[in-house]
């Protein structure tokens, strides 16, 4: 793993930590968790000017189940406010001013995703799965 890599796995799992390790966070689907915390890192590491998207997209897309889009706007309120609480306590220059991607850069993301799987499965033959419709 590279550096940055590495600087976005500890936000990944410092995520982990300030959602999932007390109620109601410890309660919540894997699945879920994961969402939470890699949403977590992709909009600390962006706001810190790291690229993150090419591995935090298809990893949140994996773990979001078949509805991405709204897998994205249920966790939103709890990504944004670990990610704002991580990013007050950096002591890094923060390149967005501090503030938090919102949620259509994220259904733009995966809606990206999606079109990109479609165009990929058209092109081997193969039917797009269900659940592959977002808004």
């Amino acid at each position: 793993m590279d550096d940055a890599a590495m600087v976005k796995t500890m936000i990944h799992e410092a995520a982990h930590v300030l959602l999932h390790e007390k109620p109601p966070g410890a309660f919540i689907s894997r699945d879920r968790k994961e969402v939470e915390a890699e949403s977590v890192a992709f909009v600390v590491a962006a706001a810190h000017g790291m690229p993150a998207d090419g591995y935090s997209f298809p990893y949140v897309a994996a773990w979001a189940g078949d509805d991405p889009a709204k897998a994205i706007s249920q966790t939103q309120a709890r990504v944004s406010a670990a990610a704002k609480a991580i990013l007050e306590a950096s002591p890094a220059l923060i390149l967005s001013g501090g503030r938090v991607p919102g949620v259509d850069q994220a259904l733009e993301a995966a809606r990206s995703l999606r079109d990109g799987a479609t165009r990929n499965a058209e092109r081997m033959g193969v039917a797009p799965s269900a659940g592959m419709e977002m808004a």
